[in-house]
């Protein structure tokens, strides 16, 4: 009973150290609604539902889920009190269009990706 406790302890101890999986979010442009620019090619780096780097020369760590979005505009999620660019330290939080919305708002009828505390709730096809 005693070795059968044990290896069950060993196992959760292992289960808790398991690293955080990283995700890398390759965007074609992202919108900086606090500017009211949009920066093109950047790399999100999301991990622990937070935005850990954002920049166009971002380091992918090895093992890093890839999401392809070069051909998007990713903007701040619209809904939730936290507001403004995308920076790292915030929650990952944001959506991916067609098009930019700040040139045409009918582009957010057409959300093709959204991220709530760095869950992927929709994804592209």
């Amino acid at each position: 009973m005693n070795k059968v406790l044990s290896a069950l302890l060993l196992l959760l101890s292992l289960a808790g150290s398991a690293p955080a999986q990283v995700t890398a979010v390759r965007a074609g442009r992202v919108v900086d609604p606090d500017t009211g620019t949009v920066q093109t090619n950047q790399i999100i780096l999301m991990e622990n539902g937070r935005i850990r780097a954002i920049g166009p020369t971002v380091q992918v760590p090895a093992g890093a889920q890839v999401i392809d979005l070069s051909s998007a505009t990713v903007s701040p999620g619209l809904v939730d009190a936290q507001r403004g660019a995308l920076k790292a330290g915030m929650a990952a939080d944001f959506i991916a269009t067609p098009g930019n919305p700040l040139e045409d708002i009918q582009t957010l009828k057409k959300v093709i990706f959204v991220v709530k505390n760095g869950q992927i709730i929709k994804a592209p096809k």
